[in-house]
């Protein structure tokens, strides 16, 4: 049950190609900032949500040494098939909004369903 969920802490993966490459999946709509302390990825994916945290994307923009690119998740309404273009449901541009003013040289990379970037 959603219920028995424990909260605090971060929930977020760092996934490291070789030297070239790291990508942070912060799956949560909170973190801790002394877990993610020193952590300088390439890629930042971030989902929109975090409304009730004070300065939620500026404060992990900081902590995470404003990473070059930021890719928005879980931010379409999954009630439609994939083969319809994604829709929002409504966090998307908050979203992109704060990352542009927290951080205006990273690139906001808004992907489609099955859409693909090269770095």
């Amino acid at each position: 049950m959603i219920s028995e969920l424990v909260e605090g802490g971060t929930l977020a993966y760092l996934i490291t190609i070789g030297d070239r490459l790291s990508i942070l999946d912060n799956g949560a709509a909170n973190y801790d900032a002394r877990q993610l302390a020193g952590l300088a990825p390439d890629v930042l994916l971030l989902q929109p949500g975090g409304a009730s945290v004070p300065d939620y994307v500026p404060r992990l923009l900081d902590v995470l040494e404003h990473p070059p690119y930021v890719i928005p998740t879980h931010w379409d309404d999954f009630d439609y098939p994939l083969t319809e273009p994604a829709r929002d449901w409504g966090g998307l541009t908050a979203l992109e909004q704060a990352v542009r003013a927290a951080s205006p040289t990273a690139r906001f990379v808004r992907l489609d369903h099955l859409e693909s970037f090269a770095f």
